[in-house]
């Protein structure tokens, strides 16, 4: 398993979840989308707001990675 820290904090309280992003949810799935027209899932969630917090993060996570 791969440990991932972060150097600096991320504040999500002004998050925009635009279009774009490359995570996304079906249900209490996370997937990915590989811009080829294929998507992998990441994770299960427990209910669908779970699945939406993971999916706001890690597309966050990217968006900032990408600065």
């Amino acid at each position: 398993m791969t440990k991932i820290t972060l150097d600096k904090k991320l504040d999500m309280t002004n998050y925009d979840d635009g279009e774009g992003d490359s995570y996304f949810v079906e249900n209490n799935a996370v997937k990915f989308d590989l811009q080829n027209g294929k998507f992998e899932t990441i994770a299960f969630a427990r209910d669908n707001n779970m699945a939406i917090e993971i999916a706001s993060a890690l597309n966050l996570l990217e968006n900032e990675s990408d600065k």
